[in-house]
């Protein structure tokens, strides 16, 4: 099914479309989760951007995602993915055991789910896809089910590698304490279906410039990164205070967005601080690569 040619190219008033329903949602998810696990915990939607599938599956490996759905948008026919970090599902076990949630969490090394662990998830995310389905526009039409909860990080949507899709993020717990995170990967041609009223022509760029002023907002890490060093495990075990770990000659600084690189620096001082001096913006923060 081809995409609607307002995201064809990933405009940024698509973004801003998709950030308007998310942030709708909040509530109803919020309610949910509150009746789930006796807590009153406050929530924020930390970033929504575009990303393709195959790269977005690796990410969430590697930031400890493990635990994947599929969703299943009808009528419509479309798959949504929505997962949880290890984090929250921990927090969230222990809060059902009696843990507070503003304490610091009970130490918990990293072992293999077990049944409890996926059953306790699959309640919570029917949590977060019904809270959704209450947040989506009544134009819509659309409702979702929670089809498949798997901790197969290759968990199969029925999407190409190259999919485009809006990568959300959804933080449980205050920014001093945060509990987890809730994650959403929604194909790009659920627009169309969200908004069945849109003219199918792509937004003009004043509508765009002010539907981006409201995801502009939304809180993302940049990470400035020295260098990358390929060494082995035992080498780095190996290693102890005082030892030093070679870069080779530092002259530029890549910054990166959610591991995508976005602007090119020089490193500085700035009143004894360090900084990065930008010398060139490689793509603008949204944008496909």
């Amino acid at each position: 099914m081809a995409d609607n040619p307002l995201v064809g190219r990933f405009d940024t008033g698509a973004v801003a479309l998709v950030a308007d329903v998310l942030r709708q949602a909040l509530r109803p998810i919020r309610i949910r989760l509150v009746n789930r696990i006796g807590a009153d915990v406050p929530m924020e939607l930390v970033s929504c951007e575009f990303i393709q599938l195959g790269p977005l599956l690796e990410r969430l490996y590697e930031e400890e995602v493990r635990l994947l759905a599929r969703v299943r948008m009808s009528p419509a026919g479309l798959p949504i993915l929505a997962g949880m970090d290890t984090p929250l599902l921990f927090r969230i076990m222990g809060m059902l055991m009696g843990e507070s949630p503003w304490g610091e969490p009970a130490a918990v090394d990293h072992r293999p789910l077990t049944s409890t662990d996926v059953r306790v998830a699959t309640r919570v995310l029917e949590d977060v896809v019904g809270g959704l389905e209450d947040g989506l526009p009544r134009t819509a039409n659309q409702q979702l089910t929670l089809e498949k909860v798997s901790d197969d990080p290759r968990l199969d949507l029925g999407l190409s590698a190259t999919a485009g899709m809006f990568d959300v993020k959804i933080q449980i717990g205050d920014a001093e304490n945060p509990l987890g995170n809730v994650i959403l990967g929604l194909p790009t041609s659920v627009v169309p279906r969200l908004f069945p009223d849109l003219p199918s022509e792509r937004v003009d760029s004043a509508k765009a410039e002010r539907q981006a002023a409201r995801v502009l907002p939304i809180r993302v890490d940049a990470v400035a990164e020295l260098a990358r060093v390929k060494t082995t495990l035992s080498k780095l075990q190996q290693l102890t205070v005082g030892d030093t770990l070679p870069i080779g000659r530092l002259r530029q600084i890549e910054v990166r967005v959610r591991d995508r690189v976005a602007l090119i620096g020089e490193p500085g001082l700035v009143d004894g601080v360090r900084c990065v001096r930008v010398i060139r913006n490689v793509h603008e923060l949204g944008a496909p690569s």
